[in-house]
């Protein structure tokens, strides 16, 4: 899943309960959409996510 936009960046949303693994060992990704915060030049509705790069904010 290449993408030009690989980086870390900043993205608040909603977490979907959608993932996948990828890698040995596998690297747990996860899907966000609704996004609220995103990069300006971000194109799209949703992101995935590493796992480990998640914070969980409970509002």
């Amino acid at each position: 899943m290449g993408s030009r936009y690989a980086a870390r960046q900043e993205f608040t949303g909603t977490l979907t309960g959608d993932y996948y693994d990828e890698g040995s060992p596998p690297w747990r990704w996860y899907r966000m959409e609704s996004l609220t915060r995103k990069p300006a030049d971000f194109p799209f509705e949703a992101v995935w996510c590493e796992s480990e790069s998640l914070f969980l904010i409970d509002e």
